[in-house]
């Protein structure tokens, strides 16, 4: 793997990481900004995801 390719990647997962704790750090408030239907929704999801 090339120097760049590697930091890409390094790159990419390090974006993955902050959306990953944005989102979790969002669904923690309960998506005060969503409406509600749209929060509850996607709550369901993620809870859906954690239980498997």
């Amino acid at each position: 793997m090339t120097e760049r390719a590697a930091y890409i990647g390094r790159i990419r997962n390090l974006a993955r990481a902050v959306a990953a704790s944005y989102l979790d750090s969002r669904a923690r408030l309960g998506f005060p900004m969503a409406p509600k239907a749209w929060a509850d929704e996607v709550i369901a999801q993620l809870n859906n995801k954690k239980a498997a």
